[in-house]
């Protein structure tokens, strides 16, 4: 039975005994990011831990329209938020030692205050990428961080003319000429 089949692999997800593979990949990260500290192996650790939380989540989700509750369910979900809580602890700690560690490239950047508003920290978001264009010389003749701080101001509900003086502001410090 279908139902059955999903909800074995969803205890199989949310088992206490398995939250081992979560540890073991946010060991492996941690040593991989201490080991090889660079923009790329920060970007892609980042990057490996938001496609892993959103299979944690989906699988959250299934269990939620599933419909019929039981303390087994109740359970499980509550194992899988535990998880969850757990990895977004870990990417909150990357991106906060990619920004002490390494000098932070444009693509990186945006994939962290990407990450950020996607975790629900817009405010953070946007302050990572203000201080970022303030004081990185890489990400400040970026274009894509400066629309990407245009982007999140407007999310954040600011007014056109906030974004145009953003965007006047970036054009001191972006080339035209390439």
């Amino acid at each position: 039975d279908d139902s059955t089949l999903r909800k074995r692999k969803i205890a199989e997800i949310s088992n206490g005994k398995n939250n081992v593979p979560d540890d073991k990949l946010v060991e492996t990260l941690r040593e991989a990011t201490e080991a090889i500290t660079s923009p790329n192996m920060f970007l892609e650790s980042i990057i490996l831990l938001r496609n892993y939380m959103t299979k944690l989540t989906s699988s959250l989700e299934e269990e939620d329209e599933e419909g019929e509750y039981d303390d087994d369910d109740d359970d499980i979900a509550e194992a899988i938020r535990k998880r969850i809580s757990k990895i977004i602890q870990f990417i909150v700690q990357l991106i906060n030692e990619a920004e002490s560690k390494v000098t932070v490239t444009p693509v990186l950047a945006i994939e962290m205050v990407t990450c950020l508003l996607e975790l629900g920290l817009s405010s953070q978001s946007l302050k990572l990428m203000k201080r970022l264009t303030d004081e990185n010389p890489e990400c400040k003749k970026d274009p894509n961080c400066w629309l990407k701080i245009v982007e999140i101001s407007e999310l954040n509900g600011s007014n056109p003319k906030s974004s145009s003086k953003i965007l006047r502001r970036a054009l001191e410090y972006i080339p035209l000429h390439d």
